[in-house]
């Protein structure tokens, strides 16, 4: 039971990584800028 929900989890990450994985870059981007920044 709890294999089948890992591979059913990990196979819907996936398809929203496909999906959107420009905008998932592009925020993680301004993430560790601002980050980067307050470190300064």
């Amino acid at each position: 039971m709890v294999a089948a929900l890992t591979v059913g989890g990990k196979a819907i990450g996936k398809e929203i990584a496909n999906k959107k994985s420009t905008e998932i870059v592009y925020a993680s981007a301004k993430i560790i800028s601002k980050i980067k920044n307050e470190n300064k």
